[in-house]
């Protein structure tokens, strides 16, 4: 058979399998591509062979949950250097997501036409609003603001000099020269006094009323943190994969997290922890190292952290 034909045969069978599963199919006809093995893969994923013939064959069911499995095919996608939307989109097709859309509604085409016909007119509205708010801005500012108010004129004020002061008689001044050095006289007198009985001195010294002392100040206690709060830490010597779901069943946090990396973040309780590629991170809460081996199967740990006790999921 000539070389053409073989080519086009081949063609055609990738084609085949790429269009029955564009997932698992099209990551296993990549890998064909690039001469890989099943356990070349497995070996630089850090996960089983077995997973690997899994996700190939797009048996879902036999993998761990989807936030893991996603993480599987970004890595694997990664790894072949191909693009992982398609692929996750098929995923996506052959395992739906279990939380609620965003938008469960599409309005139909008679809704979109009633919803383009009455924004007009409340737009036409609105703007007819904000050019009247603007003309009757522009109207106060003209009548009121502008208008330079009236000045009153200012009257002329007379500034009288100083009277000279009238000259003192020769008696008033002598006086007045005696009131002024009479404090000093009695200063020194109380100073002689001070010296010829120091004890009296002393005396009056040890009966002044003693300085009131000031009051303690509070003593301002740490604030403790709020109940139900704890701070994860995840350290990572391999490569690894964690999502945490909150009690309502929401996924707050969903991460792959590389070799030598480490990631943290604050979290209400209670809250379920996924962990992949448990042999290759660890798990902190509050600085309190989480023992990942009792939780641990497939390589994959499973915490439930309920105020600040860890119980495996059930």
């Amino acid at each position: 058979m000539p070389n053409n034909q073989v080519s086009a045969d081949t063609a055609e069978l990738n084609h085949t399998a790429y269009s029955r599963s564009r997932c698992g199919g099209a990551l296993r006809i990549a890998r064909e591509k690039q001469g890989l093995a099943v356990q070349d893969v497995a070996s630089k994923l850090k996960i089983s062979t077995r997973q690997i013939q899994s996700i190939e064959a797009d048996e879902f069911t036999v993998l761990p949950e989807s936030t893991i499995v996603r993480g599987f095919i970004r890595n694997y996608a990664k790894l072949l250097k191909i693009d992982v939307e398609p692929l996750l989109d098929a995923y996506n097709v052959l395992v739906p997501s279990k939380e609620p859309l965003a938008f469960t509604l599409k309005p139909s085409t008679s809704m979109k036409v009633n919803s383009y016909k009455k924004p007009k007119t409340g737009r036409y509205i609105w703007v007819g609003l904000l050019v009247l708010l603007v003309l009757g801005t522009w109207f106060f500012y003209q009548s009121y603001i502008e208008k330079p108010s009236p000045i009153a004129p200012t009257a002329e004020v007379e500034i009288l000099e100083p009277l000279p002061e009238p000259a003192l008689p020769v008696a008033e001044r002598a006086e007045q020269t005696v009131d002024i050095t009479l404090p000093a006289v009695a200063a020194e007198t109380a100073s002689a006094e001070a010296i010829a009985n120091p004890t009296a001195v002393a005396t009056d010294a040890l009966q002044m009323p003693p300085a009131t002392e000031a009051p303690a100040l509070p003593e301002i206690k740490p604030t403790e943190s709020a109940e139900g709060l704890a701070r994860l830490e995840f350290n990572a010597s391999q490569e690894t994969w964690v999502s945490i779901v909150d009690a309502k069943g929401k996924e707050i946090y969903n991460k792959t997290i590389f070799a030598g990396s480490r990631d943290s973040l604050n979290v209400k309780l209670p809250i379920n922890v996924v962990v992949g590629n448990a042999r290759g991170a660890t798990v902190t809460m509050n600085n309190k190292l989480i023992d990942l081996a009792p939780h641990t199967r497939s390589n994959v740990a499973r915490i439930k952290v309920d105020k600040l006790e860890l119980n495996q999921f059930e």
